[in-house]
C-alpha cells in the first residue's frame, strides 16, 4: 500500500501572506463588522453597517466587496 505524502503548509514568511501586526490598535475603540459564510449573507445591505471597519472571509469577501462601503475593509482568505 502506498503512503501518501504528509502535508505540510508553508512558513508565513514562503506563504506570502501579509503580517497583520501593523494592524493592532488602528481602529482601538470603533465597532468591526465580522462578516463570514451564512444564511444572512444573501439578504446582506449596506444599510446593515456603521461606520467601523469590516472584516470578511472566504465566499463573504465579494458580497461585501460589491456593497460598496465607504469605510475600511479587510479580507481573509483561507
Amino acid at each position: 500500500m502506498k503512503t501518501l505524502p504528509v502535508y505540510t503548509p508553508p512558513t508565513f514568511d514562503a506563504s506570502g501572506s501579509v503580517s497583520i501586526a501593523s494592524l493592532k490598535d488602528r481602529h482601538k475603540g470603533e465597532t468591526a463588522y465580522l462578516v463570514g459564510k451564512g444564511p444572512s449573507l444573501a439578504r446582506l445591505r449596506a444599510s446593515d453597517f456603521g461606520a467601523g471597519p469590516v472584516i470578511t472571509i472566504n465566499e463573504a469577501i465579494q458580497v461585501v466587496q460589491c456593497l460598496g462601503l465607504p469605510q475600511q475593509i479587510y479580507a481573509l482568505q483561507k
